[in-house]
């Protein structure tokens, strides 16, 4: 993929499910100007032929998008494992809703991944309601970009300054940073029961 290009994403999982949230990530994504790339678009070609367009599609991403739930599908996995093995940063996101009724696969698949000490560039939010997927994809981009971008910075370590040096000495002061590094889980819960909780997953 070109430089110049626009980032593109793949919005994986069952997609019969999490219509409202794949609906809102499309709108995330648009705020920034970027490519979304959907299940959806290839439901007219035969099963074979649209999963040979999705590892395709996988394989010339940006970024893979995850969203799980209840149902689970053999091929919800390999798209996963496929975007790993082709290095793809990977945003799952699980929707924390009746989850006594999601199937027995899939409950091992996200505790295997919970479980992963190495995650690298997997990221695995909880949601409970749609609404806080925009929050959370806009939130989950721009973190990955700041990593992406510190990281391949070469730049050495900025040399004291006399002035500097004084002045550091004279007013003591502290800078606080945060550093981002390689994402882990985290949930989207409310501040009350009015506050919308954003939790996503693969169906």
């Amino acid at each position: 993929m070109a430089t110049n290009q626009p980032l593109s994403f793949f919005i994986g999982g069952k997609t019969t499910e999490l219509t409202k949230e794949r609906l809102a990530i499309q709108a995330a994504l648009a705020e920034y100007s970027r490519y979304g790339w959907l299940q959806e678009n290839s439901t007219n070609t035969r099963p074979e032929a649209a999963h040979r367009v999705h590892l395709e599609e996988i394989a010339n991403c940006d970024v893979y998008i995850g969203l799980f739930w209840l149902r689970y599908e053999p091929y919800m996995i390999e798209e996963f494992e496929f975007a790993r093995k082709h290095q793809k940063p990977c945003l799952l996101y699980e929707k924390h809703v009746n989850v006594d009724q999601r199937s027995p696969e899939l409950t091992a698949f996200l505790k295997r991944i919970n479980q992963i000490d190495n995650a690298g560039d997997i990221s695995v939010c909880r949601f409970e309601v749609f609404e806080q997927i925009t929050e959370a994809v806009q939130k989950d981009i721009m973190r990955l970009l700041l990593t992406r971008f510190r990281e391949s910075r070469q730049q050495p370590p900025p040399q004291p300054t006399l002035n500097s040096t004084t002045a550091s000495a004279k007013n003591k002061g502290m800078a606080i940073g945060t550093n981002y590094g390689n994402i882990n889980q985290y949930n989207y819960a409310p501040a009350d029961a009015t506050s919308p909780r954003l939790m996503e997953h693969h169906p």
